[in-house]
């Protein structure tokens, strides 16, 4: 599925605005055994009160279609949706967002896709448009911690929203750490420790790019 002519306005202020929003905005995540966080990913809460103030959903949409009316309610699409039209506008796909409206299986509850999804959208002068989503997702989709997942394995992309990170104890194929959790991806039970996390053992996938 190809979007219709005219192409949408990079140049609006608010498309450069959120263009230049996102990577002031991310935090330093963990990627890897490095113990200085260096991976950048965008909190989920940030992004739905930044898209969710003063219409910029709405406003982003009609710069992406300033010849008509979009076909996307923007409220569903901040309901459903958010993280993957932050995704499309990031790698100017945009567009795309009225085809991946129709498609729950390419909703945010999907993310990450570790695979080409089932009507994941084509553009047919740009080959290169599955490769781009696949990399830019990650930043979007920090690993959330729960209980009882010590051994749980993670693609090679995937980015821990670990803030702070210290070694505490080693030995084996594992590592200790005294950790601090961005707040909204922690979802373990205080009643248990939160303070030592086993690592997770990655799935090697070489044709990841880390963001």
């Amino acid at each position: 599925m190809a979007p219709s002519q005219p192409q949408p306005d990079h140049a609006a202020p608010i498309m450069q605005e959120f263009l230049e929003w996102v990577p002031k905005h991310c935090i330093n995540g963990t990627n890897g055994p490095s113990a200085t966080p260096s991976s950048p990913f965008m909190p989920l809460p940030d992004l739905e009160s930044y898209l969710k103030a003063e219409r910029r959903t709405s406003k982003l949409l009609k710069a992406l279609f300033p010849e008509r009316e979009p076909r996307v309610i923007a409220e569903a699409l901040e309901l459903f949706h958010i993280r993957v039209f932050a995704i499309l506008i990031l790698i100017g796909k945009g567009r795309f967002i009225e085809h991946v409206v129709q498609h729950h299986n390419l909703r945010d509850s999907q993310l990450p896709f570790l695979e080409k999804p089932t009507h994941f959208p084509t553009d047919p002068n740009d080959p290169k448009f599955w490769d781009l989503f696949y990399e830019k997702q990650f930043a979007f989709c920090a690993h959330i911690f729960r209980d009882n997942e010590n051994d749980t394995k993670l693609e090679d992309c995937c980015i821990l929203p670990i803030i702070s990170k210290e070694a505490f104890a080693t030995g084996g194929s594992a590592a200790i750490y005294k950790i601090k959790l961005h707040s909204h991806y922690d979802r373990l039970n205080p009643a248990v420790g939160t303070s030592q996390v086993s690592c997770h053992k990655c799935l090697r996938q070489p044709r990841c790019v880390s963001t």
